[in-house]
């Protein structure tokens, strides 16, 4: 069970999820979204990140409605390259500085509203996943 079953039940209560599914679509998942996908335009172009690039569109789909699904890590030998890969490296300055800096930021803005506190646990709960994409799938958490 992930973070957003856990922490509100909405795993029990499809109209809780899709009320907390609207309002992160609004606060935080489409501008995400967006920043997913042109960092996974430039992963693209830059060849040697392509699989970074579809990791990142896979991630932006993820962000736009979370509550109903979870990051899992990838057993290791599916995982792809280590963090300190040189293709990591790209991805982090192609687009991955940027995501990471987003969720840091939203997540911090949300944690001081405390009402919001939830959201905020669900941006740091993606950090690991932006450092290294493609260790990560997405599971369906119902």
């Amino acid at each position: 069970m992930s973070t957003a079953g856990a922490a509100t039940g909405a795993e029990d209560r499809p109209a809780l999820r899709a009320l907390l599914n609207g309002l992160w679509f609004v606060f935080s998942g489409l501008w995400l979204a967006v920043l997913y996908a042109l960092a996974g335009v430039i992963a693209c172009l830059l060849v040697v990140t392509f699989r970074w690039g579809l990791a990142s569109f896979r991630l932006a789909a993820y962000v736009l409605w979370p509550m109903a699904y979870a990051p899992a890590p990838l057993p290791e030998d599916e995982a792809g390259p280590p963090w300190y890969d040189p293709r990591n490296l790209l991805w982090l300055l192609a687009g991955g500085v940027w995501i990471i800096l987003a969720h840091v930021v939203l997540g911090l803005v949300f944690a001081a509203t405390l009402i919001a506190f939830f959201f905020a646990s669900e941006h740091f709960k993606l950090l690991p996943v932006v450092v290294r994409p493609r260790a990560w799938t997405i599971t369906r958490d119902i």
